[in-house]
């Protein structure tokens, strides 16, 4: 699930959601629109743009950010079991209902994981988890046009399923998650080899329990812990190697 403002429509919200893998994501990627004026000020969602389809065979990765020009947004998804990422425009007239396509990397396969998009808006990293080919797809991506390109795929040493991926604050790093394990990439390197080379291996444990991760406003990078009620956090995201701060457990959620 992800919300984004309605460009040129004060107080009114998209609320874009994706089928998941115990639903076989048949229901696709649908949307909704709030109006916060609705419900006597509580919000509400329209009736006639309730549960509207956009896409069939959705994966469960999505992410959203701002156009180019400041006002506008993208919104960028990827279908299931298919290497084809799909991206739609969203401006004061709407969702256009027709994607843009890009074809990169390999069949999505096991289409779990996540997608994001680093803070300068100009890299995207998704996880792969194709039972030949399981990696971290770093792209670079087009804020005025929605474009993808120069796909560099990051191959997991030991074709182990990729879950969570995050970028650091300063766009230079991106990481990646197994279920024990946590990896770091150098993206500031001159050349696709020297990145892929710099893959680092930052933690490992099998009780760590890997899975999703996400930047905060603080800068650090929190990541969920699957059977613990605690979160690991990469306190200098930024840094290279074990600089980079890793906290096992380092915010206990009790």
């Amino acid at each position: 699930v992800i919300g984004i403002p309605y460009p040129g429509n004060p107080g009114k919200y998209f609320l874009i959601t994706t089928d998941a893998i115990e639903w076989t994501f048949l229901n696709g990627l649908r949307y909704n629109v709030i109006d916060m004026s609705l419900d006597g000020g509580r919000g509400d969602i329209v009736p006639t743009q309730k549960n509207v389809q956009l896409g069939f065979m959705s994966s469960e990765m999505i992410a959203a950010v701002q156009h180019e020009n400041g006002e506008d947004f993208w919104l960028v998804t990827h279908e299931a079991f298919s290497n084809r990422f799909q991206i739609y425009e969203i401006t004061s007239a709407g969702i256009n209902p027709t994607p843009q396509f890009f074809a990169a990397g390999p069949n999505l396969g096991l289409p779990t994981g996540a997608l994001k998009i680093s803070p300068n808006r100009k890299k995207m990293s998704i996880t792969c988890n194709a039972p030949s080919a399981r990696c971290l797809l770093v792209m670079d991506f087009n804020p005025g046009t929605g474009s993808l390109t120069n796909p560099i795929e990051i191959m997991h040493p030991l074709n182990t399923q990729i879950y969570g991926t995050e970028f650091s604050p300063n766009n230079s790093k991106v990481y990646f998650t197994t279920l024990d394990q946590l990896w770091q990439v150098d993206l500031s390197l001159g050349t696709q080899q020297a990145i892929i080379n710099s893959k680092t291996l930052i933690h490992s444990g099998a009780t760590i329990r890997h899975l999703g991760m996400q930047r905060a406003v603080n800068g650090n990078i929190y990541i969920a812990s699957g059977y613990y009620d605690k979160l690991h956090i990469i306190s200098n995201p930024n840094l290279a190697g074990a600089a980079c701060g890793f906290l096992w457990e380092g915010l206990d959620l009790g």
